[in-house]
């Protein structure tokens, strides 16, 4: 008894945590078509691609009458981090994340801009236009690609088919988000391969000298080392200890040399206080400091890949290469392209510092990786996103839902047999996924993660039951409207005009069950 009123506690703490009813709530508030909002690594910080463009749209005259919204886990720190920047005024509010505050203006908001993924509860209005910058140039596995846990991709890959613009830097990083994240052919919206604002910094060489002047960096070498996150897709990861592993370099380097240390968003929990190395400046955005600096150390991070628009010294300490590469992957003929020096010890590392030569990136590296970042990226994503062909496209799917038991031998001979739809399976994972834990054939097939039940407020469920005995039209379009909502909070703008069930049809997604689309159970 006991046991079964702390799990009814635990499940009604996750509802009120999660907010997922005030999303519904919250869905009607009017937009205002004058107001942007920002989000950056899941609020833990301010910086990258969407801090550049809130900058731009911040300092431009056009934009004077616009609101801004920054979300912030940490609303006081940003405040600051905003004032020493001169980038607030009466124009800019910052609301905490995933407050209730934060929940009615991101449904107020026109235009939404984010790097990672909006909560999985937010089902963006039609009227809104979503650009998603992302945050990198792919060296480590996404996606599929990930070995050991396919279910990781849910969230990402709906919101990059909510999203009306992905943002890319060269087609490198194009192709390895439309097959990784299978959103080929079917995502509604349109990838901009453009550049990323942030990498606009690195051809401002005025304010690079400015950085070094107010930071005493004359007639200094100025070394960053940016270590990537050494880390599952899952969340599990290693702990280093960076300050052992460095050991003397920096006695050994004397004091020509400024060393800084920067660690990965996601290992923000490791206290640094005890490190011999210097932090960078609360008062500097990443980029903005990483400009002022001579060479950059860093392992498996996609740093290097923005650091090259630079043409400053780049080094690989990748000291853990062989577990590294066991845990999370590299993408395979990648490290044949990147031909920086790789270290496997300090010793290494010292010498190629010392090497008086300045710059190590090739022509080819930078035709490949960086040619759009110096074509004013920022200026195209603008010109794009306010022009009056707005894409609002919705793509159509054929689905195969797997929510019984099924082979690797099976899932193939459904896709052989399917191979001229465009077709995705859709897997509705259970607690322990047991069902799926056999298959080993992800990167064969496209597919997407989808949730068994939706979630409805209580009057909705209410007039569902209703609705089973009286089937009045009005009732019947309320409803329908609020499986259209689920739909779009599982798929994105993705229009599906037809599903396949994997043999039983009980206990299936209410949300896929509806007028629009067409069922059928199939077998082998």
């Amino acid at each position: 008894m006991v046991y079964k009123i702390n799990r009814l506690f635990t499940k009604i703490r996750y509802i009120y945590d999660s907010k997922w009813w005030l999303y519904i709530k919250y869905r009607n508030i009017k937009i205002n078509e004058k107001q942007f909002l920002f989000e950056s690594y899941s609020a833990v910080n301010f910086q990258g691609n969407v801090y550049y463009l809130f900058k731009y749209f911040f300092n431009n005259q056009k934009y004077a009458l616009y609101k801004f919204i920054i979300v912030a886990e940490s609303p006081e720190k940003i405040k600051k981090y905003l004032i020493n920047r001169g980038l607030l005024d009466d124009r800019v509010s910052i609301v905490k994340y995933k407050s209730k505050n934060y929940i009615r203006k991101i449904y107020s908001s026109k235009y939404l801009f984010n790097n990672v993924t909006f909560p999985m509860d937010f089902v963006k209005k039609n009227e809104q236009i979503y650009i998603n910058t992302w945050h990198g140039t792919p060296l480590k596995c996404l996606g599929k690609s990930v070995a050991n846990d396919p279910f990781i991709i849910q969230n990402i890959e709906r919101d990059f088919l909510t999203c009306q613009y992905l943002i890319s830097p060269n087609m490198h990083t194009t192709n390895i988000l439309e097959n990784d994240y299978m959103i080929c052919k079917i995502m509604p919206g349109k990838i901009l391969e453009v550049g990323y604002p942030r990498n606009e910094i690195f051809y401002d060489y005025v304010y690079r000298n400015k950085v070094r002047s107010e930071l005493g960096f004359e007639n200094k070498k100025v070394i960053l080392y940016m270590p990537t996150w050494r880390g599952a897709a899952n969340g599990n990861k290693r702990d280093i200890d960076y300050d052992e592993i460095m050991g003397n370099l920096l006695s050994r380097l004397g004091n020509d040399y400024i060393f800084y240390f920067k660690l990965h968003p996601l290992d923000a929990d490791i206290n640094t206080n005890n490190f011999n190395f210097r932090i960078i400046p609360d008062n500097y955005e990443i980029y903005e400091f990483l400009n002022a600096c001579d060479i950059l150390i860093t392992d498996y991070s996609s740093v290097l890949f923005d650091y090259a628009n630079a043409l400053k010294k780049i080094l690989l300490f990748q000291f853990d290469k062989k577990e590294y590469f066991k845990e999370r992957g590299i993408y395979k003929g990648i490290d044949q392209i990147i031909d920086f020096p790789i270290c496997r010890t300090v010793d290494d590392l010292y010498n190629h510092i010392i090497n008086e030569k300045d710059c190590n990136v090739s022509k080819n590296f930078l035709k490949e990786f960086c040619y759009y970042d110096m074509k004013n990226p920022t200026h195209e994503i603008c010109k794009q996103i306010f022009s009056k062909n707005v894409n609002d496209f919705r793509a159509d799917l054929k689905l195969i839902v797997i929510i019984e038991k099924i082979t690797d031998e099976q899932i193939l001979m459904l896709k052989n047999r399917y191979e001229k739809n465009e077709l995705h399976f859709a897997f509705v994972p259970t607690k322990s996924n047991v069902f799926f834990k056999n298959l080993s054939c992800w990167k064969d097939i496209d597919y997407l993660i989808i949730d068994k039940k939706g979630k409805y407020l209580i009057k909705e469920r209410i007039l569902q039951i209703i609705y089973n005995f009286i089937k009045t039209k009005k009732i019947g379009i309320y409803i329908n409207n609020v499986k259209i909502r689920e739909q779009k909070r599982m798929f994105g703008e993705l229009k599906i005009n037809e599903v396949l069930y994997w043999k039983k049809v009980n206990n299936l997604p209410d949300y896929l069950i509806c007028d629009e689309i067409k069922r059928n159970v199939i077998n082998l």
